[in-house]
């Protein structure tokens, strides 16, 4: 004889709307996730608050360098910025080279049947896609004033920041949500 209740229509019906409401876009990350449990407050992800420290310690900083800081710190960005575009101009020269040098050996082997022609097929348009993607034209950085440095970071500080605010909002409404649907299928049902 088993002890465990039956399950009542309201109790199907509380489950339907759990298992709906998993599906829009309000809860992502749950969905499909029916074994795990829906929360009843929602935090703003880590990241966003990691991101919202490191940004608020930054503009800290930024607003008080000297017009003589911002210059230097614009330099050393300057260098930094073009140091990784020295590189990626470099590793793309280096793929291209390296392409360019097995197209070739590619167009000339015989493959050992017919059955290994689609190989070299291959082989061929995959290394002049390597030759003809290899071929951008990266833009070198700018060099820009201490005072447009000091202000494309204090800019860039208050956008992260207003993003974690919103982020915060979003998980407020996230929380406020699903603490009304609780409270409505706590009522008894109408009818």
């Amino acid at each position: 004889m088993s002890t465990t209740p039956p399950v009542t229509e309201d109790q199907r019906f509380i489950g339907l709307v759990w298992k709906c409401a998993r599906q829009i876009d309000f809860l992502e990350g749950l969905k499909g996730e029916d074994d795990v449990p829906i929360p009843d407050e929602f935090l703003p992800r880590p990241w966003y608050i990691e991101q919202a420290a490191a940004a608020r310690l930054r503009l800290a900083e930024v607003l008080e360098w000297s017009d003589g800081r911002a210059e230097e710190e614009a330099k050393a960005d300057y260098e930094r910025q073009l140091q990784i575009h020295l590189n990626m101009v470099d590793e793309q020269a280096g793929r291209r080279l390296h392409a360019e040098g097995l197209l070739p050996k590619a167009q000339d082997w015989t493959p050992p049947s017919a059955a290994h022609q689609g190989l070299k097929d291959i082989m061929i348009r995959s290394l002049t896609a390597d030759i003809e993607n290899n071929n951008w034209s990266f833009t070198p950085p700018r060099r820009f004033t201490g005072a447009k440095f000091r202000a494309n970071e204090v800019r860039e500080a208050q956008h992260t920041i207003e993003s974690y605010e919103r982020e915060v909002e979003r998980a407020r409404k996230r929380t406020a949500w699903v603490r009304a649907l609780r409270e409505n299928l706590a009522q008894p049902a109408a009818g």
